[in-house]
C-alpha cells in the first residue's frame, strides 16, 4: 500500500487490480467529483482515467499488472466526453431527455454511460439508466434488459440495483431483435412511473450488417430519443449513419487506451453475473397449475388418446412419459436417450394426423434451463434454474432466490447454466 502525491490538473490512469482512497483534495473519476474517503475498487484488467482538481494525496494498493501512472491528458478523453456530456444535457427542453449510447464492442459504451450519468446526478437531475446490452448486461443478469434509479454516483454500473427488469431469455439480440425491442419498450413505459428527468439507454455492439442496422433502426424508433451519442466516428459506418439520418448524432470518442474483452473474457463476465443473481438460492417447487409457464407449450395442451401413445411408443421404441398436443404441435416426453430421424417423425405424422411439428425431448433435458420469474405485472423479479420437472405430478423444481409467492410465471429462456453460474448450452430453439 502506497500514498502518492497528485498534482493539480494532471491526468492520472489506473489499471486493476487496485484500490484507490482519496486522502486529500479532489479527483474528478466516472463523471463526477469524488473528495476525502472516496474509495473504490478496480478488478483485474479493467482501466479508468481520473483528472485531479487540485493537490492532494491517495492512497493507493496494487496487485499483479495493476498500475496508476501519470499521462498526458490528451491521451485520455476526460475533456471530451465533459464536452460531450454538457451537449447531451443541454438537450434537456422538456420534461425528460432520453439518450441513447450506440457503438460496437469495445467502444466504451458503458464507461460513457456511466460518466454522463454520474455528471448528470451531479447537476441535481434525476436520472435513470436502462441497460439493453443483454449479453454484456451490468445492472442486470444477463439475458435480462435492466432499469436502474441512479441515487448515488458510481464507478461502476454494477453498483446499481435493478429497479426493473425484463426476461429476454438469450444474450445475443440476433436471435430475436423484436424482444429486445418490445423489452425495452415496456420497461420505459413502466420506468416513467419513476418520474426520470433522464434516461440513458446503454445498448449492445451489434451494429454491423443489414440485420443489426435494421434492429438498431427499430430500437431506436422504439426509444423516440432527444438525441443519440455515437462511441467513435459515425461516418466510418456508411450504413448505420444512413440508418440514423433523421435523428440527433453527436460523435463521442471512444478510450484511447482500453482492456478489449476477448470471447472467453465475455464468457467469464456474463458467467460472474449470472453467479451474483443465484446467490442465497434456494429449491422451490412450483404447481404448473397455479402459474403461467411461458416459451413453451409444456402443460399447454391436452394429453392424446391411450392408443396414440401405444403407436407414439411403437414407431419410437421407447416409454413415453408424457404426450400432449398444442393446436398441431406435439410434444413427447421419452424415457430414454433415442436417435431419432424423420422416417420417425413422419410414421407419427401419418398415424396421428393433424399434426405439423414434433418435438421430442428426453426427461431430465429440461435440467439446467435458465427461467425468468415474472410477477403480476410481468416483469422479472429474478432468475432461476430448472432442477427437475414431475411431468406426471405438473410440478416443476427449480433454484431461484425468488420469494415463491411473488411468482406469477416463469418463461424458459434458450440457454442452460448450472448453480455455479456456467453457460452449459444455448439455442436458438426452444429446449421444451
Amino acid at each position: 500500500m502506497a500514498k502518492i502525491a497528485i498534482r493539480e490538473n494532471e491526468t492520472y490512469r489506473l489499471r486493476g487490480p487496485l484500490s484507490l482512497k482519496v486522502l486529500e483534495g479532489k479527483i474528478l473519476i466516472a463523471g463526477f467529483t469524488a473528495g476525502l474517503n472516496f474509495k473504490t475498487i478496480l478488478k483485474s484488467g479493467k482501466t479508468i482515467a481520473f483528472k485531479s482538481l487540485s493537490e492532494g494525496l491517495v492512497e493507493i494498493n496494487v496487485g499483479t499488472d495493476g498500475y496508476i501512472k501519470s499521462v498526458p491528458a490528451n491521451e485520455e478523453v476526460i475533456d471530451e466526453w465533459l464536452a460531450a456530456s454538457k451537449e447531451i444535457l443541454s438537450k434537456k427542453k422538456g420534461e425528460t431527455l432520453r439518450v441513447v449510447i450506440l457503438g460496437g464492442t469495445d467502444s466504451g459504451k458503458t464507461s460513457f454511460t456511466t460518466f454522463l450519468a454520474n455528471n448528470a446526478l451531479a447537476q441535481g437531475f434525476r436520472v435513470a439508466v436502462l441497460d439493453a446490452d443483454i449479453g454484456q448486461a451490468d445492472i442486470g443478469p444477463p439475458s435480462c434488459i435492466s432499469l436502474s434509479m441512479l441515487r448515488e454516483h458510481v464507478v461502476s454500473l454494477r453498483e446499481c440495483s435493478p429497479d426493473i427488469m425484463y426476461f429476454v431469455g438469450f444474450d445475443t439480440p440476433s436471435y430475436a431483435p423484436e424482444k429486445v425491442v418490445s423489452g425495452v419498450l415496456k420497461i420505459l413505459r413502466e420506468g416513467e412511473n419513476l418520474s426520470p428527468y433522464i434516461t440513458i439507454i446503454n445498448t449492445d455492439g451489434w451494429i454491423e450488417g443489414i440485420r443489426a442496422y435494421i434492429y438498431k433502426r427499430a430500437l431506436i424508433e422504439a426509444i423516440e430519443p432527444n438525441i443519440i451519442a455515437f462511441m467513435g466516428k459515425i461516418s466510418a459506418n456508411t450504413a448505420m449513419a444512413n440508418y440514423l439520418y433523421d435523428y440527433d448524432v453527436i460523435e463521442v470518442p471512444s478510450p484511447k487506451v482500453y482492456a478489449k474483452k476477448s470471447p472467453p473474457k465475455r464468457k467469464a463476465f456474463r458467467e460472474s453475473n449470472y453467479m451474483r443473481f443465484l446467490q442465497d438460492s434456494s429449491m422451490i417447487t412450483l404447481n404448473a397449475d397455479e402459474i403461467k409457464i411461458l416459451n413453451t407449450h409444456l402443460f399447454h395442451g391436452d394429453p392424446l388418446p391411450a392408443v396414440d401413445k401405444e403407436i407414439i411408443e411403437e414407431v419410437l421404441n421407447t416409454r413415453v412419459i408424457h404426450h400432449e398436443k398444442y393446436k398441431d404441435e406435439l410434444l413427447i416426453i421419452v424415457a430414454d436417450n433415442i436417435k431419432v430421424n424423420k422416417t420417425s417423425i413422419t410414421l407419427i405424422k401419418m398415424a396421428l394426423q393433424h399434426i405439423g411439428n414434433v418435438k421430442i425431448v428426453k426427461a431430465g433435458d429440461e435440467k439446467n434451463i435458465l427461467v425468468g420469474i415474472l410477477n403480476e405485472k410481468g416483469f422479472c423479479e429474478g432468475i432461476g434454474i430448472i432442477d427437475k420437472i414431475d411431468y406426471t405430478k405438473r410440478k416443476i423444481r427449480i433454484l431461484t432466490s425468488c420469494r415463491k409467492h411473488r411468482i406469477k410465471a416463469i418463461v424458459l429462456g434458450l440457454i442452460k447454466i448450472n448453480r455455479d453460474g456456467r453457460e452449459i448450452e444455448k439455442s436458438p430453439y426452444r429446449f421444451l
